[in-house]
């Protein structure tokens, strides 16, 4: 299966063949991956999402985990889509979550 396909198996509570792999991805650790400070991964969006996204392609894992407060104007920002939501963030980075992720949050 391709990470994707393991993702999207997941989600909908099927088998994939492993358990997708989501770890949390500090920017000092995706920002020293591509040589960047901390100043400059944080004052700049795109070198962020640049970072964090290369941390995706390069190591083996699934995806990562952003941990992310959205302000009122963001979360005003939210469209949803046939079984997807997404906001974005800043100027390059959007945000996207599966309809199931929102449902669990609903319950909790």
């Amino acid at each position: 299966m391709t990470r994707r396909d393991v993702v999207e198996t997941a989600l909908a509570s099927g088998r994939p063949d492993r358990v997708p792999c989501f770890p949390l991805v500090d920017v000092v650790y995706a920002g020293s991956r591509g040589c960047h400070s901390l100043a400059q991964i944080q004052l700049d969006p795109e070198l962020h999402a640049e970072a964090l996204s290369r941390c995706v392609q390069e190591l083996p894992i699934d995806g990562i985990y952003v941990n992310l407060c959205l302000g009122k104007q963001q979360a005003a920002r939210v469209e949803r889509g046939d079984g997807w939501h997404r906001v974005r963030i800043d100027g390059c980075l959007v945000l996207g979550y599966h309809r199931r992720l929102q449902q669990y949050d609903d319950r909790n």
